[in-house]
């Protein structure tokens, strides 16, 4: 399948897509300090992502996963983090023929939009969460969707070659009128005492 086509059958896919129900699946959370002052440098490191977890010919599940560390600057995030949350939503869509999209073009649909329309979800339980600890608090950025730069003519040649391009480490799908790109998948943040 080409791009123009994929983007068009994902541009159907929002235009037509219904968000019926929002559900917590799973949330791990756990502290080793009683405030950030006990962190040098404490900073607040996420990572995000999601998938389709099920499909149907009528709607289909997207699972949206986000994982949280507050830590010191340099550290690598682990679950033995001073304070670590991981979070697990999942979105049940409505599409009237939903089955007769690919896997590929569901999947590109969650990357972007599924993250999208649950990241106020996310942002609540992290803020809440964080709250609940007696810790300072700590609010998420807003998720933001970006254009994507044009390809270069040498990524052209190589597409038409066969070449492969290198991945990106950033998810990439269409929006209704550009494609777009997430601007990251693991962020940092500056944690205020």
């Amino acid at each position: 399948m080409t791009e123009a086509a994929d983007r068009k059958e994902i541009a159907a896919v929002i235009a037509g897509v219904n968000l019926v129900d929002v559900r917590l699946m799973a949330a791990d959370v756990r502290t080793r300090i009683r405030h950030t002052r006990s962190v040098t440098n404490a900073q607040l490191v996420f990572s995000h992502g999601a998938d389709v977890l099920h499909r149907a010919d009528q709607a289909f599940i997207v699972g949206t996963v986000l994982r949280a560390h507050i830590l010191s600057k340099g550290e690598e995030p682990s679950e033995n983090a001073p304070v670590f949350l991981s979070v697990t939503y999942a979105l049940k869509y409505e599409l009237s023929d939903a089955g007769k999209y690919s896997d590929q073009v569901l999947a590109e649909f969650a990357r972007v939009n599924g993250t999208y329309n649950a990241w106020p979800y996310l942002r609540e339980y992290v803020q809440t969460t964080i709250a609940r600890m007696s810790l300072p608090p700590v609010l998420l950025p807003l998720f933001r969707v970006v254009s994507a730069p044009p390809r270069s003519v040498d990524s052209k040649v190589a597409e038409l070659s066969g070449a492969t391009e290198p991945k990106e480490t950033t998810s990439k799908t269409v929006g209704r009128r550009f494609r777009a790109r997430v601007r990251s998948k693991t962020r940092t943040q500056k944690i205020k005492k």
